[in-house]
């Protein structure tokens, strides 16, 4: 046996405990420092045939001596970007009431006042019901927009017709919505029952967000939606998620948000999600504080959110992900963001710009150019040498268009990845590791 290439190694505290995570197999084990000397050094002599080496081969840790992980990646790489998955980011409108500064679709003001009607949703739904028929297992749906809300009829058909598929070929299909909170009334309830996860946003306390975030008659929105998360938290079971986009100007506030969000006890019910701000984005809005280029801001507050994240998990707060910088839907071969008309784009990124191609009425895809194909035909040198490569999959395509760095290596050090590893850690498993610290192993 020996360990696989993909271990990667966090000092958790400093009571011998450590953290390897093994980005091939997304596989996160607590180990002590000697069991961590041993995979280091390759020594597995003292493992043999052990319920300790057992666990670490079910895991991924530890491999048999004559496997090929380049062979492992290959079908992986296949399994999750193969016809068996769907993923669809779905526009139900370009409208929005918010005019945030920022917004990173900042063409949509050219489109804005398009609805996704139902009769172009059923083409969109025979897309759906054609590639379950040809054998896909997972299918992924989230509804976003502009403000998805807005078009609340539409919202519920969809939602609807979701469940009646899931139930007539017996598969589950996750159901999301992102939502910018300021919405709640009864046109929606259903929505928020129906969906799996919901996320909302919440930019600083009331001054800062409603600096950033704010109707288009300038008035500020932190109070409802505050009280709209307050009500979809009493009244819907749901998994919730807040997003904080960071950047020069917010991110020296977003501990005195999560003090306030805490002490009203939302700690108990929301998962924390902090990223910054586009780059394009942060730099047309306002001009920057500093002199940083995009990739130095990008770097930057890449970096602060990994403090902010570590911050949220100590007053409470579940992170909501780690070690996420793939690409997501842009190499998966049935990944795609659907505007309203039904036209196709790599990810959300690229929302109304040259789209890939676009969905006719009998549920096929008409495509406009090959990009689609050749994103998706290869996997990234760098997979296979990177210990990150697994998880990052050679990065954002977004961002690189931006020529903004994506690849952890670059962004991040070591400390910073153990710090987030860290927080995740001890948001989502602070038990088994007082556990493991009460009986000292």
């Amino acid at each position: 046996m020996k360990p696989s290439k993909y271990n990667l190694f966090f000092s958790l505290d400093n009571n011998d405990l450590l953290i390897v995570y093994n980005t091939l197999t997304r596989s996160l084990v607590l180990i002590d420092r000697e069991l961590h000397e041993l995979l280091i050094t390759g020594d597995m002599s003292h493992l043999f045939r052990s319920d300790i080496a057992n666990r670490l081969f079910e895991t991924g840790i530890i491999i048999r001596d004559d496997t090929n992980e380049d062979i492992y990646i290959k079908k992986l790489y296949q399994q999750m970007f193969s016809d068996n998955s769907v993923s669809l980011w779905v526009s139900l409108t370009s409208r929005c009431n918010l005019a945030c500064p920022y917004c990173y679709q900042s063409t949509r003001k050219q489109t804005e006042g398009e609805d996704l009607t139902y009769e172009r949703w059923k083409y969109l739904y025979r897309y759906i019901a054609r590639k379950i028929n040809e054998g896909a297992k997972n299918i992924s749906l989230v509804l976003y927009g502009g403000e998805p809300l807005l078009n609340p009829t539409i919202s519920v058909y969809v939602l609807r017709d979701l469940d009646f598929i899931s139930q007539e070929y017996g598969i589950t299909i996750e159901k999301g919505i992102i939502t910018n909170g300021t919405i709640y009334n009864e046109h929606v309830k259903e929505v928020f029952d129906r969906t799996d996860y919901i996320q909302i946003t919440i930019d600083g306390p009331k001054d800062i967000h409603n600096k950033r975030r704010y109707f288009k008659d300038g008035r500020g929105s932190f109070d409802i939606i505050l009280s709209n998360l307050l009500r979809v938290i009493e009244k819907h079971s749901k998994k919730v998620i807040l997003r904080i986009n960071i950047d020069e100007y917010n991110h020296n506030k977003i501990e005195e948000l999560l003090d306030f969000l805490a002490e009203l006890g939302l700690h108990k019910y929301v998962e924390i999600d902090i990223a910054p701000v586009y780059p394009d984005q942060a730099h047309k809005y306002i001009p920057f504080i500093t002199s940083k280029n995009l990739s130095e801001y990008y770097i930057t507050m890449s970096k602060r959110s990994i403090e902010l994240i570590g911050y949220a998990v100590k007053k409470g707060f579940k992170a909501s992900k780690a070690f996420s910088w793939g690409p997501c839907m842009v190499r998966a071969k049935n990944g795609y963001a659907v505007d309203e008309k039904l036209n196709l784009y790599p990810c959300p990124g690229f929302l109304y710009t040259v789209p890939l191609g676009y969905i006719n009425s009998k549920g096929e895809i008409i495509f406009l150019s090959n990009i689609k194909e050749k994103i998706t035909s290869e996997i990234p040198s760098c997979v296979y040498t990177c210990v990150y490569g697994p998880v990052c999959w050679g990065g954002c395509v977004f961002l690189k268009h931006l020529n903004v760095p994506t690849c952890p290596r670059v962004i991040f050090t070591h400390s910073d990845l153990e710090r987030l590893m860290r927080a995740y850690v001890m948001s989502r498993y602070r038990e088994v590791v007082e556990r493991a610290r009460r009986s000292g192993s």
